[in-house]
């Protein structure tokens, strides 16, 4: 088969993306087409995998230009390819910076990890951790005060992912509880996030971005990660992710128009 069904590794995106390029058959599906090539293929016209092997043989594909050519030299450190969703969190009298990083050839998502930089000074300059990465597992950055410590929601990239994690150091990072429902994109409301404080509460709420449709929703969540709230594990006080999917099938109920649910018609 042309198609390789190890594409994308496991990539929260994947159960969006991959049914509708299955369902265009897309070129980029191919094994060994990267994304530089399928952009080549795509923009002269060979936008199947049907029409790529109608129309190319192996060699004649090796010799098709591409937009760019990335050669390895070194592999580099685990933060040497980019580094973004960067958060900031004043702790102990010192000014943490918590970002996420991935490597050369590293895949962008599941293969992210997080690392720390630390400053005396909001604006810096900030040294890196001799400790980095200081995870093994998330995408999006969430740390917040908690207690003495610094607790993090590592969410769905690596083989930690869907944890609440705390350190006493801001380095070393222990699993304290598992996560079925993290909100993607999250952005919590923590009343003293920047007040440095001695005995971190938490927080309650916050919004997230849910974009798995046509059509882009902020959301407000809600969650029992504030000192002395009690915790609800059964599955039934989950409700944020499934109330949208219930929005999606019967808006009628939630008082949305249905016109508003209608897909988007492609150009």
């Amino acid at each position: 088969s042309l198609v390789s069904s190890s594409k994308c590794k496991d990539c929260a995106f994947r159960s969006d993306c991959w049914p509708r390029a299955e369902a265009a058959r897309d070129v980029a599906l191919v094994y060994g087409v990267d994304q530089g090539l399928a952009w080549q293929l795509h923009a002269e016209g060979t936008h199947t995998y049907d029409a790529l092997a109608a129309t190319y043989t192996e060699d004649a594909l090796a010799d098709l230009s591409r937009p760019w050519e990335k050669v390895v030299l070194e592999q580099g450190s685990w933060d040497s390819e980019a580094v973004h969703d960067p958060g900031i969190i004043p702790r102990w009298g010192k000014y943490w910076l918590y970002y996420k990083g991935h490597g050369i050839d590293d895949l962008i998502f599941a293969d992210s990890c997080w690392g720390v930089a630390v400053a005396d000074h909001p604006e810096g300059p900030y040294v890196k951790s001799e400790f980095n990465p200081i995870t093994n597992s998330g995408h999006e950055v969430w740390v917040w005060p908690y207690r003495g410590g610094i607790a993090a929601m590592v969410d769905w990239a690596g083989p930690e992912k869907g944890t609440v994690q705390y350190s006493e150091d801001g380095i070393n990072f222990e699993v304290v509880a598992s996560l079925e429902d993290i909100p993607p994109a999250g952005g919590a409301y923590i009343p003293d996030k920047f007040d440095d404080p001695e005995d971190g509460q938490g927080f309650s709420w916050g919004l997230c971005h849910y974009g798995r449709s046509d059509w882009n929703f902020l959301v407000r969540f809600e969650c029992d990660l504030m000192q002395g709230v009690e915790k609800q594990t059964d599955w039934r006080f989950f409700p944020h992710y499934s109330t949208i999917r219930d929005v999606m099938v019967d808006p009628d109920r939630f008082g949305v128009p249905r016109e508003s649910l209608i897909e988007k018609v492609q150009p």
